[in-house]
């Protein structure tokens, strides 16, 4: 039986005809598509997570809070302006309290402007300096309304029992702005996380990656199970 070949015009034509008679062929290869791509986008985002694992678990500069001997870790990237952070913050607490074992590694991702900044340096010195007074400082940065200027950081470091004058002097060294610096320039960068990821929560060895898009707390039940269990 001899094929029939059809020229380009012909071609068109029937394809056309086709896609006319069931456009939701279109609709149906648009979905599959944007699934690739997401798809393909999150596991580029595990793999860069997961080569910097190490150092985003056990870098010795960031704080860590709950067990810090704990066996899972929970890596958040914040801001201190950032207003989903401070929505979600008081959420935290108990959800990490029905979980002995886990690890809270904060990490500061300024990138909302100079008062992030300040308040990022501001961070990493008292945690430098007075680890002891790191959550009470934190806490009441992420709970303080209003603008997070020196005069708000410095009386919330004085309410929090931190050396303000030592604290100022601290926040000036410039090894905390590289710290801030590579932060912002790996891999949990926002340009390479399609500029909507404010905050990211790995688990354990499996980084596992969080948006405002949805509920935020019950990622973060599904995340600590998943880890818990596994």
């Amino acid at each position: 039986m001899a094929a029939v070949v059809l020229g380009p015009p012909a071609f068109e034509r029937m394809l056309r005809d086709y896609l006319q008679q069931h456009p939701e062929v279109v609709v149906e290869a648009i979905d599959l598509y944007h699934q690739r791509e997401e798809a393909n986008a999150d596991n580029h985002q595990r793999a860069l997570l997961a080569e910097r694992d190490n150092e985003l678990r056990f870098d010795t500069r960031s704080p860590i809070l709950c067990n810090p001997n704990g066996d899972v870790t929970v890596v958040e990237f914040f801001d201190y302006k950032c207003p989903f952070c401070r929505q979600l913050h008081p959420q935290i607490a108990p959800l990490l309290a029905a979980e002995p074992g886990v690890r809270l590694v904060l990490k500061e991702f300024a990138i909302l402007g100079p008062e992030s900044t300040a308040a990022a340096r501001a961070s990493i010195a008292v945690w430098m300096r007075t680890p002891t007074r790191f959550e009470a400082f934190h806490d009441a940065m992420m709970r303080a309304t209003g603008r997070l200027d020196e005069t708000t950081i410095l009386r919330l470091a004085r309410e929090a029992g931190i050396d303000a004058d030592g604290l100022m002097l601290d926040m000036a060294d410039p090894k905390i702005d590289r710290i801030i610096a590579e932060a912002i320039a790996g891999p949990q960068h926002r340009d390479q996380l399609g500029g909507k990821q404010l905050q990211e929560v790995g688990t354990g060895g499996r980084p596992q990656l969080a948006t405002w898009s949805g509920g935020h707390t019950s990622f973060w039940r599904q995340a600590l199970r998943h880890a818990t269990e596994t």
